[in-house]
């Protein structure tokens, strides 16, 4: 679970890096910033895809049930998805608010990422695995 948070924070950390270059390079518009959350969304469905898939062969190994490897299969791409989309949309809202994304993003999307990092494989797992 702590390797599925750590790596919402690393997504969300990156996809508000480029929305905060972005908005400082440019005054975004409703096109471009719903474009931005999209593809930074599609960024994290490949890498937790990819990502995911390790994680299953390890789990599967390990433990040699593939039930608990797509668990984590699933908390690590949906994690990665949310963090895509967490880490373009808070940064976009706080500049719709008037509030310096640049300051305040941060906090937020690791608060959020770490929630459902934790909350997603535990809800998976007592779906599938129970």
């Amino acid at each position: 679970m702590t390797i599925i948070a750590g790596m919402g924070g690393n997504t969300a950390t990156q996809a508000l890096a480029v929305t905060v270059r972005r908005i400082s390079l440019s005054d975004l518009t409703d096109r471009q910033a719903y474009d931005t959350i999209l593809k930074e969304s599609l960024v994290g469905l490949i890498n937790g895809a990819c990502n995911g898939l390790i994680v299953f062969a390890v789990a599967y190994f390990y433990d040699a049930n593939p039930m608990l490897g797509v668990v984590l299969f699933l908390a690590m791409t949906g994690n990665l998805v949310i963090a895509g989309i967490t880490g373009a949309g808070i940064p976009l809202i706080l500049k719709r608010v008037g509030i310096d994304p640049a300051v305040a993003s941060s906090i937020i999307i690791t608060t959020f990422t770490d929630c459902i990092g934790f909350f997603l494989p535990l809800w998976l797992a007592t779906k599938l695995l129970l």
